[in-house]
């Protein structure tokens, strides 16, 4: 029971993606830029903390010099085709990243991780094992073009929700897997922030990855001994209690030869990338990580005025005012389990009209102007016709970036009630509606 469990748990966060079908604009190739660390600047920056350890029997390089990282990087802008450079993320944002689940009060992307060809992905952002104070995010590269990573994420939303031709052991469609699996096997791990309070270390950390590992019970001690070695901790920062490390796995024989397999110009972005540290860690600032619970808490008032997705201007008086209940589901247009769930949005909300409860969905990552036409090709396409608000600065600082989707329920007063609500699950949204409703 508790391996298949875990093997779903394990399929689930693997396969979390999503968006649609997009058409690249030509443009010419990106010149990378990147500052010279030898040179002289005009600004006094404080440089992080670093110290690097190995933590494995063999010392494995992860850094090279600066200026090789540089050309290798316009090396390969020279050989690919025209095409546009994208990056899908899971924390709102392109060019500056927030996951202060996970510490990470902003990271200002580089130049030239926006003009990767291959795409950048941030997975997780929140706590890593729960109840250890262990904090991650994870960061992916993807060796495909913008059109194969898309229509990947579309066949997966297409059959997300599929009731036949179900695998038995995951329950869930087999087309849906198979979509899954081809787009995971283009993904390779760049590198990964670790946090991890009350002052403690590396090795906290790999004791407590250890112990979850053998909780599952599926692992012999060697097995687990291997998860967790031939890895390099580099501390990069740390706030309050809190220590910050950059961490990489070596490079395995496995990506060496997908990357191959997918062309020598994603290989050669890729290496670039993974050797990049020392580029890409001065970008990143840190907070103490932010409970769930210290977001949005309960009974807290909402007023606000912001557009919907169509640019309309609306206040929260006149959104909530006339409802007894209102279910704020927050998703992202990266997300595959917020776009396979919209179809049974819509019919909740139907159920819901006359009712005096409504559904609202507040499309979280739309803060760019290329987001805010993928979420409004989204709702076009997906027929979505409950109000879809658009994040000022006021529902982003309020809500702040999280795992998505999250549903939180609102009342007449516009006050939130109750605890949100982590994931999909229909069911489970009008149960909470029902709860809330009648005051239990």
């Amino acid at each position: 029971m508790k391996r298949n469990v875990l093997i779903v748990v394990l399929m689930l966060l693997c396969l979390c993606a999503c968006g649609k079908k997009k058409q690249p604009e030509p443009t010419a190739i990106p010149t990378i830029t990147v500052m010279d660390p030898t040179a002289e600047s005009t600004e006094t920056v404080e440089e992080p903390a670093i110290e690097t350890s190995q933590n494995s029997d063999d010392k494995v390089p992860v850094n090279e010099i600066a200026s090789k990282v540089i050309r290798e990087l316009q090396a390969v802008g020279e050989q690919m085709d025209n095409s546009s450079a994208f990056i899908v993320l899971d924390t709102a944002g392109k060019s500056v990243w927030k996951a202060p689940l996970a510490g990470i009060e902003e990271f200002t992307v580089p130049d030239f991780m926006l003009d990767a060809h291959g795409g950048i992905r941030a997975i997780g952002g929140t706590e890593n094992i729960p109840g250890t104070g262990i904090v991650s995010l994870d960061v992916y590269y993807y060796s495909l073009t913008q059109n194969e990573y898309y229509n990947l994420l579309t066949a997966m939303a297409q059959h997300a929700n599929d009731t036949d031709d179900i695998d038995e052991d995951f329950g869930i469609s087999r087309k849906y897997i198979e979509a899954s699996r081809e787009l995971n096997s283009h993904r390779h791990p760049i590198f990964s922030i670790y946090g991890i309070g009350e002052n403690r270390g590396e090795a906290e950390i790999i004791a407590a990855e250890k112990a979850e590992y053998a909780s599952y019970g599926i692992s012999t001690d060697e097995e687990i001994e291997a998860l967790t070695r031939n890895r390099t901790f580099t501390k990069i920062g740390n706030a309050e209690d809190y220590n910050f490390y950059y961490v990489q796995s070596a490079m395995n024989q496995e990506d060496i030869q997908g990357l191959e397999a997918d062309g020598a110009q994603y290989k050669a972005e890729y290496e670039s990338l993974f050797n990049a540290m020392e580029q890409i860690a001065p970008h990143f600032t840190f907070a103490q990580p932010i409970g769930i619970q210290e977001l949005v808490k309960e009974g807290t008032g909402l007023t606000f005025e912001t557009t919907d997705i169509n640019g309309n201007t609306v206040k929260s008086q006149d959104i909530f005012g006339g409802h007894k209940m209102t279910m704020l589901n927050i998703w992202a247009t990266t997300c595959s389990a917020c776009i396979s769930e919209m179809p049974e949005l819509i019919e909740l909300n139907k159920e819901f009209e006359g009712k005096g409860r409504q559904i609202v969905g507040l499309v979280f990552d739309a803060v760019e102007d290329d987001l805010i036409r993928e979420a409004q090709e989204i709702v076009t396409d997906l027929n979505i016709d409950f109000l879809t608000l658009l994040p000022n600065d006021y529902l982003r600082k309020e809500f702040d970036a999280m795992s998505y989707p999250i549903t939180y329920f609102i009342n007449q007063k516009g006050e939130i009630v109750g605890e949100p609500f982590m994931g999909t699950r229909v069911a489970g949204y009008r149960e909470m509606m029902e709860k809330y409703l009648s005051g239990k």
